[in-house]
């Protein structure tokens, strides 16, 4: 194929060659920015991985904003090309056709594009102002039934979520009428036992203890009895204290309770007193439910 017959290759001024030029070097520009981005950004989430308390979220809130300047680069791009398509191509348009065909253009874009973008990344923004959440969170959406997940990336349009079970979903922020947040991505629990005999039923609670699955998707840590008190005569009373991965709770309100009554049954005379009673016990919801129950 002969070349020279392309006439915009011939007279490099033309628009369309300055256009194709743009376009060429904004995307690749974008390209080794957001790979910038993005390499940061691992690097950032893993520190967060290694990193505690309060260092952990400021981690995961950097982790988000780089998220967000990975989108805005692309936009940038995407805008920048439609202006130099315009500065070019415009002056060499009748103003009758110009004006008709960007009518045309305004109302199919903002009917199907360009509303529901706005909408996304207003929403998206004002979650980011309000700090609703970041890349890292363990996250529940509301209205969505059984929709919740680890947020592994936010920007300004959307928000991707893995699930327990390992599947991605993206949601555009427009729809996200709620967040649940789970702090610290774990459920505590707390386990009331009732025994009869202190040192054999301190022993089977150990024993079962130590029978448990541990793990990031599985009860995290260890679990530790954190009270013990004579709770009246022949009957003592111990408080077992875990945390699961959310949705893993059953692993202690389950599978712990009904460990602890088969090692009961081994026993000739039967150690616990009743059957254990698990419930949460997340410390910041107790602090708050103590200023709002007034009973004494």
């Amino acid at each position: 194929m002969d070349l020279s017959s392309l006439p915009f290759l011939n007279d490099l001024t033309s628009p369309l060659a300055w256009l194709l030029l743009v376009a060429a070097v904004a995307w690749l520009a974008s390209r080794v920015v957001v790979a910038l981005i993005y390499f940061v950004a691992r690097r950032v989430s893993a520190e967060a991985d290694i990193s505690e308390g309060r260092k952990v979220k400021r981690f995961h809130r950097l982790e988000t904003y780089l998220g967000m300047t990975a989108a805005l680069v692309r936009t940038s791009v995407v805008l920048l090309v439609l202006y130099f398509a315009w500065r070019l191509f415009a002056p060499g348009i009748a103003s009758n056709i110009l004006i008709v065909m960007t009518s045309a253009l305004l109302i199919v874009l903002g009917n199907t594009t360009v509303g529901p973008i706005i909408r996304d990344m207003t929403s998206g923004i004002i979650m980011i102002v309000e700090k609703w959440y970041s890349v890292g969170d363990f996250i529940r959406i509301e209205p969505f039934v059984d929709l919740s997940g680890v947020v592994e990336r936010f920007t300004p349009r959307s928000t991707r979520i893995r699930s327990l079970n390992g599947e991605l979903t993206v949601v555009h922020n427009q729809y996200i009428q709620a967040v649940r947040i789970t702090p610290q991505g774990v459920r505590t629990q707390h386990v009331d036992i009732f025994v009869r005999e202190h040192a054999a039923g301190r022993r089977m609670i150990e024993r079962v203890m130590e029978t448990m699955p541990r793990g990031t998707l599985k009860i995290v840590g260890d679990l530790q009895i954190i009270d013990e008190e004579e709770w009246a005569k022949g009957l003592w009373y111990f408080v077992v204290a875990g945390k699961t991965a959310p949705g893993r709770e059953w692993l202690i309100n389950s599978h712990f309770i009904e460990s602890l009554q088969d090692a009961d049954k081994e026993h000739a005379k039967s150690l616990l007193a009743r059957t254990p009673i698990a419930r949460f016990a997340d410390p910041a919801a107790e602090r708050s439910f103590r200023r709002a129950v007034r009973a004494k």
